[in-house]
């Protein structure tokens, strides 16, 4: 196959290298699969065996979807639009049953928990969705990354799956957004697993505990080397080394996009996870009053205080229909770490 290389004109850089491209033409609007800014194709030039195609930053709707892009070559994986318009991708993860969705933490994507999905797919047809600005899924064009958009991604998942109410699992800020989507939606999530989801009290945001979680996404390094430096880094440090091996390869495989030098970008940007966990701060109890769905929130008595799993307690004894399942060994990121243990529950608690 020949060479392609994108070209910014404007800055004279190569901002994309491929080896297969769709039909282009001047004047169309692409979104390329390693970044999520949208070009221009001023022209398409040969220079030997390879083809240059000149590009300039566009404002304005898509042409070939980044988010499309990246999927094409996945029979597992379709595209769908958030009532914003920002592609969000989901993932089969296995089975056939009746379905049942994985709502990621913020910073992860779907594919993070397909050793989770592996053992539910006898019961559920599993599904996992990529949350804006993470995995495959397009970062909003408005920068909204706040945790009721976050909802509105996951009701986009849950009509595409057209199977009425669904089962749910949510993990941390993945389980704000189930409760969220039900508070927006009624009877969209027939019951639902949530891992520690992130609620706190009603007070004054200031004195919640995410402020440090938004100063680490910020200095979050994001370019490494190789998908081989960052997996080695991660394995050697904590939190990241809690996960399972094939939890941590996954994150890694599917949570990097491929630079045009050669190096991988964090697909959550730094300043995306910070804009996250900035309105995170703001969920709190009174916000899920009105949910009805059977909840089963989930805690790891091994988390660190302060955290979600302080919270956990109360926020069973705000929802209407909610018992509370404590796990005395397991902590945050308990689902990446031993997932088949909870997936036997999972499975009891939603079948």
């Amino acid at each position: 196959m020949e060479p392609i290389i994108f070209l910014d004109d404007e800055s004279d850089t190569i901002v994309h290298r491929s080896q297969t491209v769709g039909m282009l033409y001047p004047h169309a609007v692409i979104g390329l699969p390693d970044i999520d800014d949208l070009y221009r194709v001023v022209s398409i030039e040969k220079s030997g065996s390879t083809s240059i195609i000149h590009v300039v930053r566009h404002d304005g709707f898509e042409y070939l979807n980044a988010a499309e892009w990246r999927i094409r070559d996945d029979p597992n994986a379709h595209m769908v639009r958030s009532a914003d318009g920002t592609a969000i991708v989901m993932h089969h993860l296995g089975g056939d049953g009746p379905p049942l969705v994985i709502s990621h933490a913020t910073g992860f994507h779907g594919r993070c928990y397909r050793p989770l999905g592996a053992a539910l797919a006898s019961h559920f047809s599993v599904w996992a969705i990529d949350y804006r600005g993470h995995g495959d899924s397009e970062a909003p064009h408005s920068g909204d990354f706040s945790w009721s958009r976050m909802a509105e991604d996951l009701l986009a998942v849950v009509d595409a799956l057209g199977d009425g109410p669904v089962r749910a699992f949510g993990h941390s800020m993945g389980g704000s957004s189930v409760l969220l989507l039900e508070a927006m939606r009624a009877g969209t999530v027939s019951g639902a697993f949530l891992f520690e989801p992130i609620v706190f009290p009603a007070g004054p945001v200031d004195s919640h505990p995410g402020g440090r979680l938004i100063d680490a996404a910020r200095n979050r390094r994001e370019v490494f080397n190789s998908r081989a430096e960052a997996l080695h880094r991660y394995a050697g440090r904590a939190p990241l080394n809690s996960l399972r091996a094939d939890s941590l390869a996954e994150y890694v495989h599917f949570g990097f996009r491929d630079l045009a030098d050669g190096t991988v970008r964090l697909a959550c940007r730094a300043e995306h996870e910070a804009a996250s966990f900035e309105d995170g701060v703001r969920m709190t109890l009174d916000r899920f009053a009105d949910v009805m769905s059977e909840v089963t929130v989930a805690a790891g008595k091994a988390t660190p205080s302060p955290g979600p799993a302080d919270h956990a307690a109360a926020l069973v004894e705000a929802l209407p229909s909610a018992r509370l399942v404590q796990y005395d060994h397991l902590h945050h990121f308990g689902p990446l770490h031993v997932p088949e243990h909870l997936a036997a529950d999972i499975i009891r608690l939603l079948s």
